[in-house]
């Protein structure tokens, strides 16, 4: 039942996955036009994507703790402790992803060039 528990967790957070991998591709394949904020974005998924594999560490191994404890002798508070540290590395590091992301989104950039106006011959 441990498995089929951590397989449906890994389920929920795919869609996270997905969105994330393909925003680096995508910032990757146009970091030509405008480098500096998609150095900032490269970023600051790349610590969404640490947060994400941190949660979905937790969400493997949450069916195995009580297994964990025994095994290890670990206090049931002790146990815990870990999990809120881990859990806050966690926050921490999807908030500098959001953070890089807005900062990004809001750059000042240099102004794109004038398109010929209609009629104009190069």
């Amino acid at each position: 039942m441990g498995f089929v528990s951590s397989l449906a967790g890994l389920a929920g957070q795919l869609p996270l996955w997905i969105v994330l991998i393909g925003g680096l591709v995508v910032t990757t394949m146009r970091r030509r036009r405008n480098p500096r904020a998609a150095t900032l974005v490269l970023v600051g998924l790349i610590a969404a994507l640490v947060s994400l594999l941190i949660s979905t560490s937790i969400i493997m191994v949450a069916p195995f703790i009580p297994t964990i404890i025994r095994n290890l002798d670990l206090s049931t508070a002790s146990y815990s402790i870990f999990i809120a540290v881990v859990n806050v590395i966690g926050s921490l590091l999807a908030a500098v992803g959001w953070v890089m992301a807005i900062l990004a989104l809001f750059m000042v950039r240099k102004p794109a060039p004038p398109a010929p106006a209609y009629g104009d011959s190069q």
